[in-house]
């Protein structure tokens, strides 16, 4: 049995979810609620992202946007410094300061990097 591509982008992503979810769940048992919740929002959005091949070229091609640059950076920080059990307040400061610096490569990047032209 063949499943269809989006229903396997779906299951990918559903299971993308789950980890999420675990992440945040174990970050509420190290550092609290206001942490796991932040983390559950960022990590989904991230891994939503990398849930297709599509989506990840798509999230490729963010980078040359500075905004969504930003969220990218201070998603990935937010998990990551997440699980190193990172209080809410350091975590709020350093997913700004990853998301600032994804704005800064993102201005250049859309300067000097031309992506499918």
């Amino acid at each position: 049995m063949k499943l269809s591509k989006t229903l396997a982008e779906e299951i990918i992503w559903l299971a993308a979810e789950v980890v999420a979810f675990y992440i945040a769940t174990r970050v509420n048992q190290l550092t609290g609620l206001s942490t796991a919740l932040m983390t559950f929002i960022a990590g989904s959005w991230l891994f939503y992202n990398l849930s297709s091949y599509e989506r990840i070229w798509n999230s490729i091609a963010m980078l040359q946007d500075p905004a969504k640059a930003f969220l990218l950076y201070s998603s990935a920080a937010t998990v990551f410094f997440a699980l190193k059990s990172y209080p809410f307040q350091k975590l709020v400061i350093v997913a700004l300061a990853a998301g600032f610096i994804g704005s800064a490569l993102g201005i250049f990047f859309q300067t000097y990097w031309n992506i499918g032209g």
